[in-house]
């Protein structure tokens, strides 16, 4: 839970990387192994697929944590649809103590989208780690924010030098002066162009081990709404009339 939770809320690892890769391994070992969905899930099937689940996210194996979101999609949702989104279980059916399940698939979605928006300090956090049937895209996934709803579409796939397409939008404007966006480049000092733009940027690669991320400070802050904002990473300067 330590690593899940620190990663959803944006803080850097709270623990060394082979304690978290070691943890997750004897966890994959000890339920994979079991013969039902039942046992799959383990008595508090939210501890499985959050807190479990979401540290696979997070160090970059979100297709382990579909198999274990899938284990109780079909488990809860499916076969004991009577048990979803009632947290008073333990008091007339204690073989299936259970909490609410909605909040986690939101939490889960953050975690896949990478998204976190802190208001307190304008930093947007765009970080997507996908599963491969997703083939590392999303189209107008949803993004949560007090002031209003607002949307991700995102390519990951490498097309020359570029190595992230991000398209950000809020239904009503949001003050940006600083994203941190994943580095899947390779390199220390990669290039950021927003909205076609280099100016104003300063890119610093962050490697916490597991993580490995860019901090993007913009010497103006950009505000965000309906019409949206074009992020691009890539290894190389590309003019912004470049044909990427």
């Amino acid at each position: 839970a330590g690593y899940s939770w620190a990663h959803y809320f944006g803080f850097e690892p709270i623990m060394d990387e082979d304690f978290i890769t070691t943890a997750c391994q004897r966890l994959w070992s000890y339920y994979n192994s079991a013969s039902t969905l039942r046992l799959k899930l383990g008595q508090w099937h939210f501890y499985t697929y959050d807190h479990w689940g979401g540290a696979e996210i997070a160090r970059g194996r979100p297709d382990t944590a579909m198999i274990v979101h899938k284990w109780d999609y079909d488990y809860y949702y499916t076969a004991n649809p009577s048990f979803v989104f009632w947290q008073d279980l333990q008091k007339t059916n204690s073989a299936y103590g259970s909490y609410m399940t909605a909040p986690c698939v939101w939490r889960s979605l953050f975690q896949m989208t990478g998204y976190l928006l802190d208001n307190a300090h304008n930093r947007l956090w765009i970080r997507p780690k996908l599963p491969t049937a997703m083939n590392d895209s999303l189209q107008n996934a949803p993004l949560m924010n007090p002031y209003g709803w607002g949307t991700l579409s995102y390519n990951g796939a490498s097309i020359g030098p570029q190595k992230q397409s991000i398209t950000v939008s809020f239904d009503n404007e949001v003050t940006v002066k600083e994203l941190v966006l994943k580095n899947n480049t390779g390199m220390d000092k990669p290039f950021v162009q927003i909205n076609g733009s280099y100016a104003g940027i300063t890119v610093t690669a962050e490697n916490n081990g597991i993580e490995k991320n860019l901090r993007v400070t913009l010497a103006t802050p950009l505000k965000i709404g309906p019409a949206g904002v074009k992020i691009k990473v890539y290894t190389e300067s590309v003019g912004a009339k470049g044909t990427i």
